[in-house]
């Protein structure tokens, strides 16, 4: 989704709230949150299922088209790069294998130098509805945090 789309979203919402909290710290608060409107009202947002697949599964291309090191390279580190805030989306996912989450997020650490701090600030794992989507964004920082130290963290 792309800035002008993510505006036509999250700007009606905004403004919304703002009508909801009438008062003499509305112009304050606005004007507190206006600085920051481009990284954090319109933060990119990845969604898992519906740009890559329903079903990732794998870390490398021989473990099938759909697997960690594609989402990596073609959708995470672009949007890292591109964005101040990203947000994946797990919404819609029918199953993601545990390798195909250590492989997508653990390299974040171990070769593209982001930090276990920087990530937990700007990249969200967002678990959607379903109940098991929620050990699965979980997942994700459990295994950046390894990828940071190895030793200090316990598998899940």
């Amino acid at each position: 989704m792309d800035r002008k789309h993510q505006s036509a979203i999250f700007r009606p919402m905004f403004d919304r709230i703002l009508k909801r909290l009438r008062g003499k710290h509305v112009a304050a608060l606005h004007a507190s949150v206006a600085p920051l409107h481009p990284a954090l009202l319109h933060p990119k947002v990845i969604s898992l299922a519906a740009d890559f697949s329903p079903t990732p599964s794998g870390i490398t291309d021989e473990d099938g088209q759909y697997n960690a090191t594609r989402f990596l390279n073609e959708h995470l580190l672009p949007a890292l790069k591109q964005n101040e805030y990203v947000r994946v989306d797990l919404e819609g996912l029918h199953a993601c294998a545990a390798s195909f989450v250590h492989g997508a997020f653990a390299p974040l650490v171990t070769r593209h130098e982001y930090s276990p701090e920087y990530l937990r600030e700007h990249l969200k794992v967002l678990p959607g509805n379903a109940k098991q989507h929620d050990d699965t964004a979980e997942l994700a920082f459990h295994y950046i945090d390894h990828a940071a130290n190895p030793d200090a963290t316990r598998s899940p």
